[in-house]
């Protein structure tokens, strides 16, 4: 996705989508045990709000600069123009950047928000608490890049109804690969501390790019129309259904 020509073409079908999507992704992978009259958690919006303003500065600083540097890097090296091969380190790159920047955004958010209740990481409502603002966090940078890209799809002249509707479902997958991913991070640092979560993040990253692997896989036509769907909605939902099994697992105490 061209992240400079999504800004300049954004518009309010995207928004909807994205808002609607993201918000039934929220409403699934929040649904664990809770409490009774649980205390509002302002770390949860600023995660949000966090995550999304996270994603176009990351992607145009960071993760763009390097993937070119390695695209050129192999193509110039390697000997073999498959882009099965030549793009593996662009797709590793992108999950390498975008886990710790969501993971960052969270801790920030947490941070932000000095009334959020800082609670124990051991507890039930601690692993509540963390997997909560990781999901806020995730859902907004994936919400962000939802928004550009349905935008750049939906502003584009003549687009078939299949195309966007494949577009659409593309979109709906990532999202919920996004908010699964941090929520998952931020899940396993508040069980195992900073050495738990910090490999669970590094495999979430290399994960990541298992689901970017699409996009090599399509351009050298291993993978197309119904069958690249179906790697990407496969792949993408690993983690939200362990996610949804892990937090069914936590006590209610």
């Amino acid at each position: 996705m061209d992240v400079t020509a999504a800004l300049a073409r954004l518009e309010w079908r995207g928004l909807l989508l994205t808002a609607a999507v993201t918000a039934g992704w929220l409403a699934l992978l929040s649904r664990a045990p809770r409490p009774r009259a649980p205390a509002p958690d302002p770390a949860r919006p600023v995660a949000l709000v966090v995550g999304a303003l996270a994603f176009v500065p990351s992607i145009l600083v960071v993760q763009v600069p390097l993937q070119q540097a390695v695209t050129r890097w192999a193509m110039a090296n390697l000997a073999t123009a498959s882009p099965l091969v030549t793009l593996l380190p662009a797709v590793l790159l992108s999950g390498l950047v975008q886990e710790p920047v969501k993971a960052l955004a969270a801790g920030m958010a947490r941070g932000v928000a000095a009334r959020s209740p800082v609670v124990g990481r051991g507890t039930a409502a601690g692993l509540r608490s963390w997997t909560a603002v990781g999901l806020f966090a995730g859902a907004g940078y994936g919400a962000a890049e939802a928004w550009l890209a349905l935008s750049l799809t939906l502003t584009t002249p003549g687009v078939a109804v299949p195309h966007a509707a494949a577009a659409v479902a593309e979109r709906v997958a990532a999202l919920g690969f996004h908010t699964a991913a941090t929520g998952l991070a931020l899940l396993w640092w508040a069980r195992r501390g900073p050495r738990g979560g910090l490999m669970a993040l590094a495999l979430l990253s290399l994960y990541h790019g298992l689901l970017n692997y699409a996009v090599p896989l399509a351009r050298s036509g291993v993978l197309s129309g119904p069958a690249m769907q179906g790697y990407v909605w496969v792949v993408a939902l690993v983690p939200a259904v362990y996610l949804l099994w892990l937090t069914r697992r936590e006590p209610r105490a």
